[in-house]
């Protein structure tokens, strides 16, 4: 799949500075070259301790995407920068060794969500690795030289550190979490803000094992909203509204096709109303009815089979466990945050189809854990 990617955004996307998979690379290639008589200087970009401004700065101001042309709280995109720039020191330059450790470490997340997932669930092993390795669009964004395959290995080994330690405090449990959490909050500070209340439903759910579950999530994720909406819901509007504003300027200049809704926020409660569209476009949008391409075709059918898997739970439903139950409630969560989120600030479904690869697994793994999959003709053979 990396090897497809790279095709499709050289030969096919042949603007080679408006290619993510190239865009971090070449900048690192920059500063890779302009460092090589400077190994102190180079330690600088690969470490983030600046201590030679002048030069720093210098090299920096030959890049083209150090820097976002959109404002946003956080920057990620020097991270990406400085995982290529690692690279290359002994890649040699060649792209494809880079294409290999990106999905490496994707894979390697992957495998450590798996491991996450299954403490939990009553899936069977064999859908949970479907779920994980062979659905098109993960497989696809994760294999490539993208923030994704990196978002996959942190938010992996993030989860399942975070279980880790709940079962059993070591301190080593409790250093790579830390760890695993700073490197979520530095490639996808939003990610990391949409599990909290998850995990922590998690975590009070470990200590009181409540009977009632669903009662207890309503309860807690309810008073998270208000407490949390009822000191920064302008804050959030304002950041939400500005974002949206970024992308359909940035849409806009750079002629993108996907370009859905120009329209922007200019009330809280035009917002709001907006939630159920924002919500349904993430998971469910590009429709077959928006095909414009070979590409847009390929998502539509992955979007029918998305919305079609609802179906399941209503011929072959299955109850939970409590444990189940537990994974269930903590993966709506994400998804509903995510979802909302990704919809309200990204008009362009170019755009969504990528940035809702992280919830993809935890809205299956909902949907899924309602199956009674011994019951469905032909599937109970294979699993």
């Amino acid at each position: 799949m990396g090897i497809g990617l790279w095709f499709i955004y050289t030969y096919y996307y042949t603007d080679r500075t408006a290619a993510d998979i190239y865009k971090y690379y070449d900048d690192a290639i920059i500063i890779f070259d302009l460092t090589k008589e400077n190994w102190l200087l180079r330690f600088q970009f690969l470490s983030g301790f600046v201590f030679q401004d002048e030069n720093y700065h210098a090299v920096l101001d030959q890049t083209q995407h150090w820097y976002r042309n959109v404002s946003e709280p956080f920057n990620d995109n020097p991270v990406i920068i400085r995982l290529n720039l690692f690279i290359l020191l002994f890649s040699n330059g060649l792209f494809h060794i880079h294409t290999l450790i990106f999905s490496f470490l994707s894979f390697l997340g992957s495998v450590a969500l798996f491991k996450f997932i299954k403490q939990f669930s009553a899936i069977s092993p064999k859908v949970l690795f479907a779920i994980l390795f062979l659905i098109p669009s993960i497989i696809f964004w994760n294999s490539g030289v993208l923030k994704e395959a990196w978002l996959f290995f942190c938010l992996g080994f993030f989860l399942l550190f975070f279980q880790n330690l709940m079962q059993q405090f070591k301190i080593t449990h409790l250093f790579a979490f830390v760890v695993f959490a700073f490197l979520l909050f530095h490639i996808k500070t939003y990610i990391l803000v949409g599990l909290i209340p998850g995990l922590l439903f998690l975590r009070l759910n470990f200590l009181f094992n409540w009977k009632n579950k669903i009662l207890a999530f309503l309860i807690l994720n309810i008073g998270i909203a208000i407490l949390f909406l009822s000191n920064y819901h302008q804050k959030v509007f304002e950041i939400i509204s500005q974002k949206r504003n970024d992308f359909i300027q940035l849409a806009i200049d750079s002629n993108a096709r996907s370009l859905v809704d120009t329209s922007t926020y200019h009330t809280y409660k035009a917002m709001l109303m907006d939630l159920p569209n924002a919500f349904f476009t993430t998971l469910f949008r590009p429709g077959i009815w928006e095909v414009s391409g070979v590409f847009t075709f390929i998502s539509s059918l992955e979007n029918v089979i998305l919305l079609g898997i609802l179906l399941l739970p209503i011929f072959y439903f299955r109850k939970p466990n409590p444990k189940a139950l537990t994974l269930v409630l903590f993966s709506l969560t994400f998804v509903f945050i995510l979802g909302i989120v990704i919809g309200l600030t990204t008009p362009v479904l170019g755009a969504i189809v990528r940035y809702k690869i992280p919830i993809l697994p935890f809205y299956l793994i909902s949907v899924l854990t309602f199956v009674d999959f011994k019951r469905i003709p032909y599937i109970q053979k294979i699993i």
